[in-house]
């Protein structure tokens, strides 16, 4: 099957840190993830049959020495069976993005967030085509959302990191509530 483009697709199933380092083996792993691995091997069969979906893998894969050990004992390290994707799900990774991460954080994985705005023009253009009404905006920092949400700035929904800068997600969300906003929040992560 042909890699689609991020300008052909109209759905993006992310699949997190699905690594062997967190599912089968380190220090990190936890058998009890194995539970999840055939309703995702069901949900993805189904987006690579669509012709306008895609399937992006986040992979956990740190250096030697990364800022993260200081939090966290040694796991994932770039080029061992623990950074790589679980057996089921590896024969996936050639029709897929593929982003890997040496943080808690996909914001950080290269070419991610670069990827994610080429997504946002693409709704934004999909939106304007079909006459919908989408509005899709994204900030690099807690500073920028909370300045939006003073000017009346207003949303459906906001998804929130819970890693993030000085504040983690579940801060800034209190913020944000605490300024009125009733948009539903929506928080995710890729570490535990």
């Amino acid at each position: 099957m042909e890699k689609k483009s991020l300008e052909e697709i109209r759905a993006l199933l992310l699949n997190v840190d699905m690594v062997n380092g967190f599912v089968k083996e380190g220090t990190m792993a936890d058998p009890y993830i194995q539970h999840i691995i055939e309703p995702q091997i069901i949900l993805i069969e189904k987006y690579i049959k669509e012709r306008d979906t895609l399937v992006a893998f986040i992979k956990e894969a740190h250096q030697k020495g990364c800022k993260e050990f200081k939090r966290y004992p040694e796991h994932c390290i770039v080029g061992t069976m623990e950074a790589e994707l679980v057996d089921e799900l590896k024969h996936y990774e050639k029709e897929s993005l593929v982003y890997t991460k040496n943080s808690t954080s996909a914001i950080f994985a290269r070419n991610f967030m670069t990827d994610i705005e080429k997504m946002k023009t693409h709704i934004i253009r999909y939106s304007k085509e079909n006459s919908l009404q989408i509005n899709v905006m994204s900030y690099s920092g807690q500073n920028d959302i909370l300045t939006a949400l003073k000017q009346a700035d207003t949303y459906d929904i906001i998804f929130l990191d819970i890693y993030m800068e000085s504040l983690n997600g579940i801060e800034l969300a209190r913020h944000i509530r605490k300024q009125g906003v009733k948009s539903r929040i929506i928080f995710f992560s890729n570490s535990e």
